[in-house]
């Protein structure tokens, strides 16, 4: 009987221990003793690994959503941006720039980092037309780039862009009608090409290098530049490169204002010449708002049209001009004054025509000059030539066209 009673106390005993197990006790030390809930216990995908394990392995821990590798071996991308994928563009070797040739973007991605290296080659060239029409808004240009070509980013929603020090040229509208806003010119260029940037309506900000010493027909026509710093290095200033400055400041290492350079710079109030200027080209500052003006005395040629329909009201011409081309004042219906240099000899057709001259006095070195230069000038009432003066721009044709008969002067 007492064993059966001892026997009966056993199982008592036990089965109160196991009711104190289950009650939740020891549930902290059991829980303590399972993987990973170690304090010390770091589990090896968790986002504060840094040992490099594949993070792949755990994607929900992961900033974000694993991507696979598709950059070129051997290539380091930027640290915020891959490599765009070979199979994104058409491409082919360039025998004369000893690299590859980029000559089509067919990928969808609106950013482009354009590869070092394909197929273990540099990336030289980015092709004509290579990303035309495309919906690029960024890209990214490696240092192996050398040269930019025609049309290369034209008509683009492309707002920025780095051009890297490697780079030499750039193309015939190579970045016309982008939509960038900034650019910064590296001193690896020395020519800015014809159309390189225009229309380019939302560019208000460029850079120029003092390396660039010619900036090509139409660099920045129909731009929002309103103004800009040209460098000491810029010797030639090509046709229509501005059209939206409202002040310009051309340095002293200009020798020519080419052939419509300012012209329809409708809100151009304001232009000082250096005295490194020999020619104003023709139609340089025609269409402009130039109220006032100052001719350096290096300037020998004011070639035609040149301030056409400007805002001029008074004018000084130095004696180191020796010709005023066709048409160079016409219609300038503010000018009321004007004053010829000594070494004057040539006065074209129209030159004067449709101003409110009031009266001029004409050196009388002057050889060619054609009987039309006062055409239409109602209030022109006094004309001064070899000491005679005329009442009005009539009576100076008809007094001109007699001189020319009689070979007392040259018809221009």
């Amino acid at each position: 009987m007492r064993k059966i009673l001892a026997l009966l106390m056993a199982i008592i005993m036990l089965a109160s221990l196991a009711a104190c197990d289950g009650d939740g006790s020891n549930a902290d030390t059991l829980a303590n003793d399972r993987p990973g809930n170690n304090a010390d216990d770091t589990p090896t995908n968790s986002v504060s690994d840094t040992s490099g394990s594949n993070a792949g392995d755990t994607p929900c821990n992961n900033a974000k959503d694993p991507t696979p590798d598709l950059t070129p071996q051997g290539n380091n991308p930027p640290p915020d941006m891959d490599e765009t994928p070979v199979y994104d563009f058409e491409y082919e070797y360039n025998e004369e720039l000893n690299g590859i040739e980029i000559l089509k973007y067919i990928g969808t991605a609106e950013e482009v980092r354009i590869p070092e290296k394909i197929d273990d080659e540099p990336v030289t060239v980015i092709g004509g037309k290579a990303f035309e029409d495309s919906g690029i808004t960024y890209v990214y240009i490696p240092n192996s780039v050398t040269y930019i070509g025609d049309y290369a980013f034209w008509n683009t929603p492309l707002t920025s862009v780095v051009i890297p020090g490697s780079v030499t040229e750039i193309g015939y509208r190579a970045f016309a009608r982008s939509g960038l806003t900034s650019i910064v010119i590296p001193n690896s260029i020395t020519s800015i090409g014809n159309s390189a940037f225009e229309s380019c309506k939302e560019l208000t900000s460029v850079i120029i290098p003092d390396s660039v010493t010619y900036i090509g027909d139409g660099a920045f026509d129909g731009t929002g530049l309103t103004s800009i710093v040209i460098p000491n290095s810029v010797t030639y200033i090509g046709a229509f490169s501005f059209t939206a400055l409202t002040s310009i400041v051309i340095p002293n290492s200009v020798t020519e204002i080419g052939r419509d350079a300012f012209m329809w710079c409708e809100n151009l109030t304001s232009v000082i010449i250096p005295d490194s200027v020999t020619c104003i080209g023709d139609g340089a500052f025609s269409f402009t708002a130039l109220t006032s003006i100052v001719i350096p005395n290096s300037v020998t040629e004011i070639g035609e049209n040149a301030f056409k329909k400007t805002a001029l009201t008074s004018v000084v011409i130095p004696d180191s001009v020796t010709e005023i081309g066709n048409s160079a004042f016409e219609e300038c219906r503010e000018l009321t004054s004007v004053t010829f240099g000594d070494g004057l000899t040539k006065i074209g057709v129209y030159a004067f025509e449709r101003t409110a001259l009031t009266s001029v006095v004409i050196p009388d070195g002057v050889t060619k000059i054609h009987p039309r230069a006062f055409f239409v000038c109602p209030d022109l009432t006094s004309i001064t030539f070899r000491g005679i003066t005329y009442g009005s721009s009539e009576d100076f044709e008809n007094a001109m066209m007699d001189l020319i008969i009689n070979g007392e002067l040259e018809r221009d």
